[in-house]
């Protein structure tokens, strides 16, 4: 199953969430793409600036091992309790 990258992309800069956090996946995994851990970062991020835990943790494990952005402790733990601190924006896909 070949994965049409611009088809999501489009997708994704919509807007939709779900497409955001595939095409993080798919570039983390190197899955029909080749791995890019700094657009699976953008991906991530972008997600988690609309409340989507499962983005928030991943984005956080990426700055705590320097994958695809620089190591940042403090921002892991910004990033990250995000995601384990309820409020009435958090969505979790």
């Amino acid at each position: 199953m070949a994965v049409d990258i611009s088809t999501l992309t489009d997708r994704a800069n919509a807007g939709d969430l779900s497409v955001q956090l595939e095409l993080a996946g798919l570039y983390e995994t190197g899955t029909g793409v080749p791995i890019d851990r700094g657009r699976a970062a953008h991906w991530y991020r972008i997600a988690a600036e609309q409340g989507a835990a499962k983005a928030q943790s991943h984005l956080g494990q990426m700055y705590i091992r320097g994958i695809g952005v620089p190591k940042d402790h403090m921002e892991a733990v910004y990033v990250i309790r995000k995601a384990w601190v309820p409020t009435k924006m958090s969505r979790r896909p």
